[in-house]
């Protein structure tokens, strides 16, 4: 019996968002201002796509910034003073830990596709930026097969078959 051809399979969306550190804030943001399912920001929401940022935007999010800010949290907690609608910087955190952190894979791309094009593109106008370039040139290659030996798995096209491996 021949196995029929693999198909391509979504686990979930289809759609991958690669996020910066601005675009999860202003998520965040019209979240904490607007409420839940609140769409402001243009893009996807976190959450409806496969969402990735590189582990340097998480490190962002937590450390001082040279605004004198503690952490992205007081960032945000202070915009929302100044635009008239108070939050503390523990509600922005505790939202973000709650309903955005376990959306987003963080991946380290540290060493990883430097001298790309891109990256260097990216690198010349904001050199912060360049780990999210990095991670978009590791993605756009990303072509994922399932390697099994498991009828169930090969039989409705989801992974090659056995055979074909050989």
């Amino acid at each position: 019996m021949t196995a029929p051809p693999a198909l391509s399979y979504s686990f979930g969306s289809t759609r991958v968002a690669i996020l910066d550190t601005d675009y999860i804030l202003n998520q965040l943001k019209d979240r904490v201002r607007f409420g839940i399912g609140c769409r402001t920001s243009a893009g996807p929401p976190v959450g409806q796509a496969r969402s990735f940022a590189s582990s340097h935007v998480l490190q962002e999010l937590y450390k001082a910034d040279a605004l004198g800010n503690r952490d992205k949290w007081d960032k945000l907690a202070k915009q929302s003073q100044s635009e008239g609608w108070p939050r503390r910087p523990d509600t922005f955190r505790e939202i973000f830990e709650s309903e955005y952190l376990e959306d987003i894979t963080f991946v380290n791309v540290s060493g990883m596709f430097e001298d790309d094009p891109i990256a260097q593109k990216v690198r010349l106008r904001g050199a912060s930026d360049t780990p999210t370039a990095q991670l978009a040139v590791l993605l756009a290659r990303a072509r994922p097969i399932v390697h099994s030996h498991d009828h169930s798995l090969w039989e409705p096209g989801l992974a090659p078959a056995p055979e074909r491996f050989q």
